[in-house]
């Protein structure tokens, strides 16, 4: 926005105008300002399609970033099992939510999910990241256990849709299908680690198979991540993929979220 900067000085009154000059370059002023803010509106408007305000599961409000299919870290594909009828509800339609990245801990990421529904359909308001019941010990230097027969809910926060390089999570989206419609698939998530930057430390995860009455948790190191070689899962909001370091604590500053569009097929 220009900014005009002047000397004020009386001047007489256009002959026969009854208009003082002065008059018309406050006018021309406000106009300059007014064409101004509607340029910069446009430009914040156009700014705003592209990152949007959502809330997080601990209530803190973030930008969501866009992320196009092909720059997205994730893939997806329906793996529902059994016909699908146009026009009828289907609560259970199941699709597999896959993590593209390398299992190098300085070049891949890890995922954990915070949503996904079919657009159109109703909001995913599953609780992702949540404190289970029992009573979780130990520490990030070392290891995390986690006892499901003590009282009370834990002090850690678990993330039920933990996706690590190479593994695939199935999750449930209800749909009703349409005749001939697009379907697309809404994935919203959030990255642990960066290029460059080993996440490893930050992401711990089952050190043996869960047992009835819990589990001890190490840090996903590449020889863990190995171990588990590209499984798939399904997810589940009353068991653990695994513990963040920084989303466990309760109030804990949220991971900014993207979200990918991705077109699905229907079997």
């Amino acid at each position: 926005m220009k900014t005009i900067v002047g000397v004020h000085t009386a001047k007489p009154r256009l002959a026969g105008s009854g208009v003082s000059p002065d008059i018309g370059f406050t006018v021309l002023s406000i106009l300059l300002i007014l064409i101004a803010a509607i340029e910069g509106g446009g430009m914040a408007q156009r700014g705003f399609s592209e990152s949007k305000m959502l809330e997080s599961d601990m209530g803190h409000k973030l930008l969501r970033s866009d992320v196009t299919q092909s720059d997205s870290p994730i893939s997806a594909r329906v793996v529902h099992e059994g016909g699908l009828i146009v026009g009828r509800p289907a609560s259970n339609v199941s699709v597999a939510i896959r993590n593209n990245t390398a299992a190098d801990p300085r070049q891949g990421v890890a995922i954990v999910l915070r949503g996904v529904h079919w657009a159109g359909e109703g909001e995913d308001t599953r609780q992702w990241l949540k404190q289970l019941k029992g009573k979780t010990e130990g520490s990030f230097d070392d290891y995390i256990s986690h006892n499901r027969s003590a009282g009370g809910v834990t002090d850690l926060a678990f993330e039920t849709g933990l996706v690590l390089p190479g593994e695939e999570i199935i999750v449930i989206a209800p749909l009703t299908p349409r005749q001939g419609g697009n379907h697309e698939l809404v994935v919203r998530y959030a990255v642990v680690g960066s290029e460059g930057k080993d996440w490893s430390d930050e992401v711990f995860v089952p050190a043996e198979l869960p047992r009835y009455d819990g589990a001890w948790f190490r840090p996903a190191t590449p020889e863990r991540v190995r171990k588990r070689g590209g499984a798939t899962y399904k997810h589940s909001e009353t068991t653990y993929g695994g513990i963040v370091r920084p989303t466990s604590k309760p109030g804990a500053p949220p991971l900014p979220i993207q979200q990918t569009i991705i077109p699905l097929q229907l079997p």
